[in-house]
């Protein structure tokens, strides 16, 4: 009898250590926007101007400008554990984003490690100059976005982290969002 319980304990620490490391264990990666920069350029004048006189005045005339915004998406991992194959998509089937640089999938997310991935947003404005966008904050229209962040542990066992802007807020997932 105790040949067999022995037999039963050699066989199930080990089990559960690996059902553990396997399902339990994961890495836990966090998504965050800080703006980086950016400008204001003006690039001509709207056709909403009416001239007086064949005279446009410059203080009330309507402007166009090209906004830009220069933004860090910074990834971060807050575990003790590697994140390996991490892959990143968006809800939209295309980035907002006029160039975003890509996260390399074949190098692992190290412990405690930050990564800041580049991108730009540009728009354009409508506005008298005095009226024009002060771009302190980013641009209302990433307020929605939302980001997906997918990666395995060392198990090959894949976990999701979906980043949503508009609250700011990262939630954790086993399977895949049905969104996604």
């Amino acid at each position: 009898m105790i040949a067999v319980i022995s037999l039963a304990l050699v066989v199930l620490i080990p089990l559960i250590i690996w059902i553990r490391k396997s399902y339990f264990v994961v890495p836990e990666l966090t998504i965050e926007f800080k703006k980086d920069g950016g400008s204001s350029s003006p690039i001509g004048f709207s056709n909403k101007n009416v001239a007086v006189d064949g005279v446009i005045e410059m203080r009330d005339a309507i402007q166009l400008f090209r906004l830009r915004w220069d933004i860090d998406i910074i990834i971060t991992n807050n575990s003790e554990h590697n994140a390996f194959y991490p892959t990143m998509s968006f809800k939209e089937t295309q980035p907002p984003f006029v160039r975003i640089e890509k996260l390399n999938e074949l190098t692992p997310i190290a412990s405690r490690e930050i990564i800041k991935i580049k991108a730009v947003f540009e728009e354009l404005e409508e506005a008298k100059g005095a009226e024009r966008n002060d771009m302190k904050n980013l641009p209302l229209s990433l307020k929605d976005i939302q980001i997906l962040l997918s990666y395995k542990n060392s198990a090959k066992s894949r976990s999701y982290t979906l980043y949503n802007n508009s609250d700011k807020s990262n939630k954790f997932f086993r399977r895949k969002p049905p969104r996604f």
